[in-house]
């Protein structure tokens, strides 16, 4: 489970579904089950809702037995940001790092809400926590990209989703391209496909060529937007982010405040290259509907965002 990959994670769920068998008083057993089935929709493609309902049964059994389990609270924490839980997600991560402050686990979930929620030099900080504690962690190395490109250190941000690659993250090698895109160094992110294509997969590499394309010559655009519609419907989430970046701003923000984000998706919303629809009044109104701003009040604003009234920016 640790080494990620839908692969490795199904026959992680394989053997410990036979420990559970073997012993069915063996907490962390259960434990690494549930967490083996909140992290296979992301690197498997299958549906939240095909394995969130066994990683909360499996985190709970551990509980029953053994309520000192970081790792169960982990995953507790995980699936109610999920949720927009953000506050109680807050109580379970914060447990999980104090029962295990030796597991890298609890500081690697903990930076992904830090980052969904804006909290960008506290997401730094406790994804370099979980990077020293294992450094050669795909995950671990992702969610550092991700933290190093919310703080604009763009140089760090390209360097830990390379390694993220190279230890075995599937989607990584898309934030390192689109990292590139930011700088507008299309020959470097061309390059990445070019040196990565076989791993990647001819379709998905040629996905990437297509946007490219649209980057390099804006009469393109249309052609590609429509392309991704097609394959994923107008409702998917990357394909209206896709919409900021070539300078459809109206559009996307109409069709943004349609989506009913989770909290993994409200990671994408602080990249760089959104900076724009952070102070637009539509995200002000999203950050309320989510309940961002209440967490807020409770644990702390982040260092861009501001509130004048009922008006929030965010630079």
């Amino acid at each position: 489970w640790q080494r990620r990959g839908a692969d490795n994670i199904r026959k992680a769920i394989e053997l410990l579904r036979k420990a559970t068998e073997l012993d069915p008083s063996f907490a962390r057993a259960w434990s690494s089950l549930g967490a083996a089935h909140l992290t296979m929709p992301t690197y498997s493609g299958e549906p939240h809702q095909d394995h969130h309902p066994v990683a909360l049964e499996y985190s709970r059994k551990a509980l029953s037995i053994d309520p000192e389990i970081a790792e169960a609270h982990a995953i507790l924490a995980d699936l109610l940001r999920y949720d927009l839980q953000w506050a109680d997600a807050e109580l379970h991560y914060l447990r999980a790092i104090e029962l295990e402050p030796k597991n890298s686990t609890g500081y690697l979930w903990y930076a992904e809400q830090l980052i969904a929620t804006g909290r960008r030099e506290a997401a730094l900080d406790n994804a370099l926590i979980a990077l020293q504690l294992d450094p050669f962690h795909a995950g671990t190395n992702s969610v550092a990209a991700y933290a190093y490109a919310l703080n604009g250190e763009s140089d760090r941000a390209r360097q830990y989703a390379k390694s993220a690659w190279d230890l075995g993250h599937p989607a990584s090698v898309f934030n390192w391209i689109q990292l590139e895109l930011d700088e507008n160094d299309f020959d470097a992110a061309e390059s990445i496909i070019d040196d990565n294509e076989s791993r990647m997969g001819a379709a998905a590499a040629d996905g990437m060529r297509q946007l490219i394309a649209a980057y390099r010559d804006p009469q393109r655009v249309d052609a590609y937007l429509e392309a991704v519609e097609a394959e994923f419907g107008p409702d998917d989430f990357y394909g209206v982010i896709e919409r900021f970046r070539f300078g459809r701003f109206e559009e996307g923000v109409a069709r943004l405040t349609q989506l009913e984000l989770d909290g993994s998706l409200w990671m994408d919303l602080w990249m760089p290259s959104l900076a724009a629809l952070r102070n637009h009044e539509a995200f002000s109104d999203m950050l309320v509907r989510d309940g961002l701003v209440a967490y807020w009040d409770t644990h702390g604003w982040p260092s861009q965002c501001s509130r004048d009234g009922k008006r929030i920016t965010c630079n």
